[in-house]
């Protein structure tokens, strides 16, 4: 049987706490978890212990897992199917098999002692079984191995596991065009049988919403750069500007954005934080982030762009850091045409070539820009207007782009200007 590089790289290299397969379904990533499994049982494990495996029902386990891990080696994996168990007899290793449906799921591991889990469809799983099942594995390293189909960005195994740095975690994203095993014919079938969110999803393995997200054209293979602030080339930028949405209960968001000679926006650093002033704290934590003080130059931001609705906070921040800072342009429109002008910023030519890109540092502008969506109208139909509930950097990066670029906006309304 032919393997992708990406399965093989999953088996060589899954030696994580957490090891998280995470694609759509035919992308190859449960056979590649079964025999992962397999491997790391008899090679890894130690013997005379207890191991989980879970599913979203017991059904479901054995037929998607279960059935052909035990094919690998009907003679030393024996299968009971009351209670769903499966016992090595060469090491004397007995996995507990779990459908985790419910809540209720959790009594059937409680008080276990586990070496490892793997754990089949885990964004289906309740949140305290996953939280119960982690407590009862006690190896600590390459004890954990989990599939699961990408669902919204905002998705609690995405935010808390998958983009968790503390923890020891590596995510291989497959998508259905990684599986060697589908004839082109039926990848081909299948991509054409989708479209918008719904292909971002099924055919490419992407976290993102089901539908209604508002920056359909952003994409991470496009414009997302896995680079830490402190490694950014900026030698490249002609000049730096800030985005400011206050906020106190909601968190203030504050994005810093280098601009090329291209004109391209790039997000390169965030402030994102509730419960704060503007105070000498907030300039002190800016100055430790090396906003003022950027590049072999020694740069610092030439505007800031603030919600105009604070005008105290607006003078506040200007005379403390000493950035011009403007209150952004509003209107009946703005929000709508503000939308639109970021959105052009997203799209791609047809070189392939776009005018925005979102750097490491930016996790809460990211996860915003995934999520931010179009509420429905009251009759359930159509595009209404956008959620505000969780758009802080979004609106930041908005008065950026529609205060500097008003006039297009103005020129594309009123031709005869």
């Amino acid at each position: 049987m032919p393997f992708s590089p990406k399965q093989i790289d999953f088996l060589k290299t899954s030696t994580h706490s957490y090891n998280i397969a995470s694609g759509p379904v035919r992308s190859g990533k449960t056979y590649s978890q079964i025999l992962r499994w397999y491997d790391y049982i008899y090679n890894e494990c130690i013997d005379n212990v207890m191991l989980i495996m879970s599913g979203k029902t017991s059904e479901s386990l054995y037929d998607n897992v279960l059935s052909d891990f035990i094919a690998l080696d009907p003679d030393d994996l024996i299968y009971s199917s009351q209670p769903q168990s499966i016992y090595v007899k060469s090491k004397n290793i007995k996995i507990k098999c779990v459908g985790a449906n419910d809540q209720s799921a959790m009594s059937k591991i409680q008080g276990l002692t586990a070496q490892g889990w793997l754990a089949d469809e885990i964004v289906i799983h309740p949140k305290d079984f996953i939280k119960m099942a982690i407590t009862r594995c006690s190896s600590g390293k390459r004890s954990k191995f989990w599939t699961c189909n990408p669902d919204a960005p905002t998705h609690f195994i995405k935010t808390d596991f998958i983009e968790n740095e503390d923890i020891d975690i590596k995510t291989w994203y497959f998508n259905l065009l990684d599986n060697p095993v589908l004839s082109d014919e039926y990848k081909e079938e299948l991509k054409n049988s989708f479209s918008g969110p719904f292909y971002e999803r099924m055919i490419m393995g992407r976290w993102v919403l089901a539908e209604g997200v508002v920056y359909n054209e952003f994409s991470r293979d496009v414009h997302y750069k896995d680079i830490p602030f402190h490694q950014i080339d900026h030698s490249i930028f002609r000049e730096y500007v800030l985005g400011i949405d206050w906020g106190y209960e909601d968190p203030m968001a504050i994005l810093l954005i280098g601009i090329d000679n291209d004109s391209c926006y790039h997000y390169l650093d965030e402030f994102y934080q509730n419960h704060t002033l503007v105070d000498n704290h907030l300039y002190n934590e800016l100055k430790r982030m090396g906003w003022f003080t950027i590049g072999n130059n020694n740069q610092q931001p030439v505007y800031a762009y603030a919600d105009s609705a604070s005008p105290s906070d607006i003078r506040q921040f200007n005379n403390l850091t000493g950035i011009p800072t403007i209150g952004a342009r509003k209107g009946p429109d703005s929000v709508i045409d503000g939308i639109k002008l970021v959105q052009n910023k997203y799209k791609t030519d047809e070189n392939g070539k776009t005018k925005a890109f979102i750097y490491k540092n930016c996790k809460n502008f990211l996860r915003e820009k995934e999520s931010y969506h179009w509420k429905l109208r009251k009759d359930g139909s159509g595009k209404d207007d956008p959620d505000h509930s969780d758009s802080h950097s979004q609106d930041a990066e908005r008065y950026v782009i529609f205060t500097r670029e008003y006039g297009r906006v103005k020129h594309i309304k009123d031709p005869r200007r």
